[in-house]
């Protein structure tokens, strides 16, 4: 067997034993979230989620509240004294 043959032969067989790694299924298995039925991990889950999403509203709201404030207070003050907003 000459050198040239035993390179292809050796090429074919490599060829042959490699797989596709995305119809692996231990690359399919890193891909799914197993289900967690423990109620710990799902208050858990609950409080953090509730507390990220808090955590970001006030963070968009808190900075508005003294204008809203300022705002609501001048246009209450406006109303119970008869006195308009408007410029003339």
């Amino acid at each position: 067997m000459s050198n040239i043959s035993l390179e292809e032969k050796i090429k074919e067989l490599i060829n042959a034993l490699k797989l596709e790694r995305k119809s692996l299924s231990s690359f399919k298995r890193t891909k799914i979230s197993a289900a967690d039925k423990r109620v710990s991990s799902a208050a858990i889950g609950s409080v953090l989620g509730i507390g990220v999403l808090s955590a970001i509203t006030l963070i968009i709201v808190l900075p508005d509240v003294p204008i809203l404030g300022f705002h609501f207070f001048r246009f209450h003050h406006t109303t119970l004294s008869g006195k308009s907003n408007t410029a003339v």
